[in-house]
């Protein structure tokens, strides 16, 4: 497989065209919206919950080898609570969401 290389002969102008494309190309995409805080995560996903324990799980390479067998046919996926942007106020209280965006 051959790679692209810039010519040595300019180095300079190599920099120019390189400068030039990260000026010119466009912006990065990123994610916006209202996110919640570690605190306030559980209780806006299990409302009746009293109390909370955080429990940290240590990645080692056989709890990652088990999940990876576990979930061989399951493909990742995120899901993102879309607010229709006809709907007017604040969320209804006790309603979970993470993330909240309006999208055309």
């Amino acid at each position: 497989m051959r790679t692209f290389q810039l010519p040595k002969l300019y180095p300079r102008l190599n920099l120019a065209l390189i400068g030039a494309l990260v000026v010119l190309s466009p912006p990065l995409q990123a994610q916006e919206g209202v996110f919640l805080t570690e605190g306030d995560a559980p209780k806006a996903v299990f409302p009746d919950a009293d109390t909370f324990e955080r429990h940290v799980i240590v990645a080692t390479p056989e709890l990652r080898d088990r999940l990876r067998v576990l979930l061989r046919n399951v493909e990742p996926s995120i899901w993102e609570a879309v607010r229709s942007p006809s709907q007017v106020g604040p969320p209804r209280p006790g309603t979970a969401r993470s993330h909240v965006s309006s999208k055309p």
